[in-house]
């Protein structure tokens, strides 16, 4: 509930507990999981050296799916380059 409350300011404690009890989908965590994931990736993005790359869960999540979406640039990249070297 704290983490409600300081994710949402002006949010009261028993709202919070609402929250919690009354979303199936647990929307309020998923808004608290996104703005972590943001405020993490703009830290990595920002950071101009290794001891300013911010560590933990959220960051190795970050780090993954920078990767992976880098990975996958490059791979169509590669493909459309094979594919056009075939037309010709």
């Amino acid at each position: 509930m704290s983490q409600i409350c300081e994710e949402f300011p002006g949010t009261l404690p028993t709202r919070a507990l609402w929250e919690l009890e009354h979303d199936p989908d647990c929307l309020v965590l998923t808004i608290i999981r996104l703005r972590a994931y943001a405020r993490t990736k703009a830290q990595i993005e920002a950071a101009k050296t290794s001891d300013e790359m911010p560590t933990g869960p959220m960051a190795d999540l970050v780090t993954d799916i920078m990767t992976d979406l880098t990975r996958a640039r490059v791979e169509r990249a590669i493909a459309a380059r094979l594919a056009a070297g075939e037309e010709s």
